[in-house]
């Protein structure tokens, strides 16, 4: 029998499912890739709450469970306590933000930028905008 553990494991991606089962438990999933580029499963765990040590202690049952060999790479979310227990148990592992939650914080970039652009045009006009009425003080100091 092979040992999945020494082939496998490389990289590896740890996304949670927030609580979506009738026990309001986090689902909580290692999920690998294997030679066939199929997707295989190392462990799943439910936790009752999202704090560094429910993290700390997975990740430490997990890589007991591994034979003490740690991912190289892991993908997650960007939650900081997950950040925290990464850099605890498996300290040479690069800990990454997947894709999906990449994408988000491009999409907000994109938004604050543009944001940030608008509100550069607006006061770049040589007569600022009011939200007031242009009274003729107003406008005159306006001028």
């Amino acid at each position: 029998m092979k040992e999945d553990y020494r082939i496998y494991g490389d990289v590896m991606v740890f996304d949670m499912t927030y609580r979506t089962n009738k026990y309001n438990l986090v689902c909580a999933p290692f999920i690998g890739i294997n030679n066939h580029w199929n997707n295989v499963m190392f462990g799943c765990a439910f936790l009752a709450n999202e704090k560094v040590e429910s993290f700390q202690w997975l990740f430490e049952v997990f890589k007991k469970s591994m034979r003490g060999k740690c991912p190289i790479t892991l993908f997650t979310d960007q939650d900081q306590a997950i950040a925290t227990a990464i850099t605890k148990v498996f300290p040479q592992t690069r800990h990454r933000l997947c894709l999906w939650h990449l994408q988000q914080n491009v999409a907000t970039i994109k938004h604050w930028r543009s944001k940030e652009q608008n509100n550069e045009f607006q006061c770049s006009k040589p007569i600022p905008e009011s939200v007031l009425p242009m009274t003729g003080m107003l406008k005159h100091a306006s001028e």
